[in-house]
């Protein structure tokens, strides 16, 4: 049975060169919406550069269309407390995917971030380097694939998501490997989580 649900909101635009359209959450916190936008300004302002550039170098009709951008959203988590997820960003005239991630609380209105959830003085980001360099060597595709191993081994695992069982890490959106992801368990991070950490409430 359906437990919750969540609103989306889009954001779109076209021109006889240009089109793109971005869809992200929206709830009933005015401030969370607010964040969501502000998410994904840099990649509207890229759109309307993109768009400006294409009007002043060329009049050709069979550009029409052409340049086209997409924003999509995946939540992994929403709770009365917490929505977590990940913005994904891609447009036809650059490489790749573009990422960003959110893990906002919603009864304090603040964004969750790695500083704010664990005591001063604890190594975080050691901690967690090492965690998912022991995860991923577990794959079978490290042991077969030596492109996979000299790939993973530069990614940093920047983006995070917050889960009921634990901590998710993110790399970027590879065409052949996808976003490779780790979680780890609360109860690995818990005896150096803030004692006032809000996510606590999830453990």
């Amino acid at each position: 049975r359906l437990g919750k649900s969540l609103a989306m909101s889009c954001l779109e635009y076209a021109d006889f060169y240009t089109n793109y359209d971005f869809l992200f959450p929206k709830s009933s916190n005015a401030i969370f919406n607010e964040v969501m936008v502000l998410l994904t300004k840099d990649w509207i302002d890229d759109c309307r550069k993109n768009s400006q550039r294409i009007r002043k170098k060329t009049a050709d009709t069979e550009l029409r269309a052409s340049q086209r951008a997409y924003s999509w959203s995946d939540v992994h988590l929403l709770t009365d407390e917490f929505i977590s997820g990940m913005l994904t960003y891609q447009a036809t005239w650059t490489q790749g995917e573009s990422t960003k991630t959110f893990n906002y609380n919603l009864k304090t209105g603040e964004l969750v971030e790695l500083p704010t959830i664990f005591k001063k003085g604890f190594n975080y980001q050691l901690f967690i380097k090492k965690y998912i360099a022991q995860e991923i060597i577990k794959s079978p595709i490290y042991k077969n694939d030596t492109d996979f191993r000299n790939w993973i081994k530069q990614e940093e695992f920047t983006f995070f998501t917050l889960g009921k069982e634990g901590i998710t890490f993110y790399t970027e959106f590879h065409i052949i490997y996808d976003r490779q992801q780790v979680t780890i368990p609360y109860k690995k991070l818990k005896s150096n989580i803030r004692k006032n950490a809000s996510i606590r409430q999830l453990f």
